[in-house]
């Protein structure tokens, strides 16, 4: 008769999307760009609101385009800004 370790019964109970979902959830928060985005929304949520905008209108729009539009950006109130930004945002997201 040969000895085995006992099963450990809780190792049965893993599931294995459960235990992807629990190492790309670890690589997610260990990740240094992914923290320094998260503690920007946390302490400016407007800021990252900003950014985040012009980030997509950077990769779609020529130069000239994007130095127009920022140009034009900060000559506005903030009541129109918030509502470019908010424009910008719905746009994006319809696709």
């Amino acid at each position: 008769m040969i000895l085995q370790p006992p099963k450990n019964p809780s190792s049965e109970k893993l599931q294995r999307e459960q235990i992807q979902q629990l190492i790309s959830k670890t690589v997610k928060h260990t990740n240094f760009n992914y923290r320094c985005v998260v503690d920007k929304r946390r302490k400016d949520r407007w800021a990252a609101r900003q950014d985040k905008v012009w980030a997509r209108l950077r990769d779609e729009w020529s130069v000239e385009a994007f130095k127009e539009a920022r140009t034009a950006y900060w000559q506005m109130n903030q009541f129109q800004q918030r509502d470019f930004i908010e424009q910008q945002e719905l746009a994006y997201d319809r696709r």
